[in-house]
């Protein structure tokens, strides 16, 4: 069992000189393995301090065992197999920024020059373009998500910095794209031609970079992301989040189809009396003098449903 702490916590080796009694000469010492802090939350401290993820007797394993049976089995040839996917996100390129948040005046952690106003910044990284690849991993069967941190280039050897990262979750849309190209006609899987990309919009998707602005639908209020009252432990979530699907290259009476799956199997509409539903096209082609349509299907497969358009 190894909890004692990564490299970032933990000194290699120290001097320590004892000179507090008089007349003795100062001892000096070396000690090894020196931890820099202590895991737990048993001291309440400032946002960006890195003591507060101390690896120092966290009771977390610091080595690598991605199949939790406590021994490191990887060998040398089952390295060199390793299949993965690189993301690169430069914190300081404002292009990839997807929605900037609070500003505020960032704490000050250690002596030096006063602190600077800092941001909060979403960031979105898609997992189907990655900036490098190793193998051909498949999706659906990860194991593992690696986090490597690397100082900007303006930043000298010597120098402090601190990047709080929040809130790092893994997000997907619950809709499935039916083909990654359009389909020919409003039934069966025939492939057509251009693209298709299926994904989730909310309303933290307001004023983008790329033009892109959600509007909630009427009658739905920008409320926050979370909510929950003093008794209760788990948070509700109250932002809307709508599918966004995304088309190019369509020829005519070609389609962009995404499909939803109730996770409980089959299910009995006979009860329900209506169906609603908010559509709002962002390009040119909407509306009534455009081409585009949207519809609703409700079936069982390819070609057995009910079905909905309009303009």
């Amino acid at each position: 069992m190894n909890d004692n702490g990564l490299a970032g916590d933990v000194v290699g080796a120290i001097s320590l000189v004892n000179d507090t009694i008089p007349g003795s000469p100062p001892v000096a010492q070396t000690t090894g393995n020196f931890a820099t802090c202590r895991g737990g939350y048993s001291l309440v401290r400032i946002l960006g301090d890195s003591r507060t993820n101390c690896t120092v007797g966290n009771n977390r394993l610091d080595d690598e065992d991605v199949d939790g049976d406590n021994v490191l089995n990887l060998t040398s040839g089952e390295r060199n197999a390793e299949q993965l996917r690189r993301y690169v996100v430069n914190l300081a390129d404002t292009v990839s920024y997807s929605r900037i948040g609070r500003c505020a005046t960032s704490p000050r952690t250690v002596v030096g020059p006063p602190p600077e106003d800092v941001c909060w910044v979403l960031f979105r990284v898609p997992f189907r373009t990655a900036d490098d690849s190793l193998g051909s991993p498949l999706l659906r069967r990860i194991r593992a998500l690696r986090i490597t941190m690397i100082s900007g280039a303006a930043i000298g050897d010597g120098d402090f910095t601190q990047v709080p990262i929040a809130r790092l979750r893994l997000t997907g849309a619950p809709w499935l794209k039916r083909d990654d190209a359009g389909l020919r006609g409003l039934a069966a899987e025939i492939r057509g031609s251009g693209f298709v990309n299926a994904g989730v919009i909310g309303t933290q998707d307001k004023n983008l970079p790329g033009g892109i602005s959600y509007e909630s639908p009427p009658g739905v209020s920008d409320e926050p992301d979370t909510k929950r009252s003093s008794f209760q432990t788990n948070r509700v979530q109250i932002n809307e989040r709508s599918l966004r699907l995304t088309a190019g290259g369509l020829d005519q009476y070609d389609r962009a189809e995404a499909y939803f799956r109730f996770p409980e199997g089959e299910k009995n509409f006979m009860a329900y009396k209506e169906l609603r539903l908010w559509a709002r096209g962002i390009r040119p082609g909407w509306g009534s003098s455009g081409d585009l349509q949207i519809f609703v299907k409700i079936g069982r497969d390819p070609d057995n449903f009910y079905l909905y358009r309009t303009p």
